[in-house]
């Protein structure tokens, strides 16, 4: 039996090979690849970033009321502890630049 690499640093995308990190997504509960690098939405408007507690990815609305429910907190902390985690976008793979001139055969 031969013996397998251990993979070393971050996990990558099976496509592009870019760094990302995965998280459980915010609507299906399947693990999803996000960008690793979070997303500072205090001085960034970014429409599809998602606060991340707990390695799982949620709607901010959801958020508010799990955290009320687990830390028995008012809506107003809760919605400014929401703002203070980390905020990841989804990973998506750059667009392939097309071969134009068709190439030879």
């Amino acid at each position: 039996m031969t013996a397998r690499k251990r993979r070393t640093g971050p996990p990558r995308c099976h496509n592009c090979k870019a760094p990302v990190a995965f998280f459980r997504s915010p609507f299906t509960g399947n693990v999803r690849a996000f960008n690793p690098r979070p997303v500072d939405m205090r001085t960034q408007q970014v429409e599809a970033a998602y606060p991340v507690w707990n390695l799982r990815a949620y709607k901010l609305a959801d958020l508010i009321d799990d955290l009320i429910a687990a830390r028995r907190c008012s809506h107003a902390e809760a919605t400014e502890e929401a703002h203070d985690l980390p905020w990841h976008t989804l990973h998506a793979c750059p667009q392939p630049t097309a071969d134009v001139s068709g190439g030879e055969r």
